[in-house]
């Protein structure tokens, strides 16, 4: 049954009346105000964290999936959904069930809905912001385009309580005697229940306000995919260094406007210290080709060379710490960390072999290179099958006889000029090239396996 305001009375002038205002609602949205308040903050601190920590996929949706579960707290809570269950049950007792999504005040009403939606418009860029400011603002636009088309709708149904109005069109009908025809709309007010104390918000503004963010995020869109260079044209130039090791938009820019030797260096600088080079690294590939370049034409010192190699020389043979006599242990070479793919800077790795125990013969020894960015980092601990991608040096070795097995490997990393692939002739003492390389460097790893006689299941069988 419709909801008739007890202050109405037929063949009487209609009286200016006290907003009726759910009070038991506005209570429990300004607590969800509260809390999505600081997750708006939380949201935009987060975005800012990625984007310095230039987080990668699986971090960035981490710290995405944090920000949603924070964000659903006030619903899933079993306290706060009890007092929104009583809310409705007092509303629908009351007959006001229809009017209790507009049965506060609409400055209230709006900040949980934009609050409540500001989390999840940046909650996306805490992974594609990486992608620099053109992906920023191509979201941007997305989200102004669809939010202005929101403002427009949200217009049409906007309510709040206020003065007994016309059902149909919301004219105030104060000083009107039921029944009576509606100023605004004409249609005939025949009892008390064609009209309503919760009218609908007239204002030209949700208009307004839609169709400019509409149309700029329309802009920005169109913009990030015509011409996204577009958006680094007003960006100060302390900026696009700042902005150039992860988004290749700025980096662009920058090289591709006179650039000096001393700038030259700083952006050699920025990229050696964010690591340009990590293969998680968003948005860094023409980076490292950029700074390859820069290796082969001598303008990077042994020293920046070796602060780029040096995180992904974390080599270590892979194997178990124990096994049996008769098993068989599969050895090969991990690194800790995975080195992103340049033409001109694409240090190769050398394997001198396994020599395990007291034999001298090395196994899996190789006088062609295989590349250090193909050594991938793999968990011998878990149980698994999967194996280094392409490249990694890797033997089966059976023990004989039980004891504490020491296990060496010697590998050579060099990068060369010009892209070659050297070969390299191992000795007893140590190795040479065909072609020098530019850089090089000599790994010495060991492992200890302690194997243990064999089952006496095995050897009954």
């Amino acid at each position: 049954m419709k909801y008739v305001h007890p202050d109405i009375v037929v063949g009487e002038p209609i009286p200016e009346i006290e907003p009726r205002i759910d009070q038991d609602r506005l209570v429990i949205v300004r607590r969800w105000n509260v809390w999505w308040r600081w997750s708006c903050v939380l949201a935009i601190l987060l975005v800012a964290v990625s984007l310095l920590i230039r987080a990668g996929l699986v971090a960035g949706i981490g710290l995405m999936v944090a920000l949603m579960v924070l964000w659903l707290m006030p619903i899933i809570r079993p306290k706060m959904r009890a007092e929104i269950r009583n809310v409705r049950r007092a509303n629908s007792l009351r007959g006001d069930a229809n009017v209790n999504a507009w049965s506060i005040p609409f400055r209230d009403n709006a900040q949980c809905q934009l609050l409540s939606l500001t989390p999840m418009v940046f909650a996306p860029l805490i992974v594609s912001g990486s992608g620099g400011l053109s992906s920023i603002f191509l979201y941007t636009g997305i989200y102004a385009f669809m939010g202005g088309l929101g403002v427009i709708i949200y217009g049409f149904h906007a309510r709040q309580p206020g003065q007994i109005s016309c059902d149909k069109c919301s004219y105030p009908l104060t000083g009107l005697t039921i029944d009576c025809r509606c100023p605004e709309c004409g249609v005939w007010i025949l009892a008390a229940n064609y009209t309503t104390d919760c009218p609908r918000i007239r204002s030209p503004w949700f208009m307004r306000i839609g169709l400019v963010m509409s149309a700029m995020g329309g802009v920005l869109v169109y913009t990030s995919f015509v011409n996204p260079a577009a958006f680094y044209a007003p960006v100060p130039r302390a900026v696009l260094f700042n902005l150039a090791p992860a988004d290749q938009k700025a980096f662009e820019r920058l090289i591709n406007s006179p650039i000096t030797q001393e700038e030259t260096d700083q952006l050699i600088e920025r990229f050696i210290s964010t690591d340009v080079f990590d293969d998680g690294a968003w948005g860094s590939y023409r980076q490292r080709q950029w700074l390859g370049e820069q290796f082969a034409v001598g303008s990077l010192s042994d020293e920046q060379v070796d602060r780029i190699i040096e995180p992904y020389l974390d080599l270590s043979i892979s194997a178990p710490d124990t096994a049996q006599v008769g098993d068989q242990v599969a050895l090969w070479i991990n690194s800790a960390n995975q080195l992103g793919y340049s033409t001109d800077f694409n240090p190769l790795l050398y394997f001198g072999g396994f020599i395990i125990g007291q034999d001298p013969t090395p196994r899996a020894q190789a006088t062609r290179p295989d590349q250090l960015a193909d050594i991938q980092n793999i968990k011998h601990d878990v149980p698994s099958t999967r194996r280094p991608i392409l490249v990694s040096p890797e033997t089966v070795w059976i023990p004989e006889e039980p004891g504490v097995i020491e296990i060496n490997a010697t590998i050579v990393i060099a990068i060369f000029p010009s892209r070659t692939n050297a070969q390299l002739a191992w000795g007893d003492g140590g190795h040479a090239f065909d072609v020098q390389p530019d850089w090089v460097r000599v790994i010495n790893l060991r492992h200890t396996i302690a194997v243990e006689p064999a089952s006496g299941g095995d050897e009954g069988g």
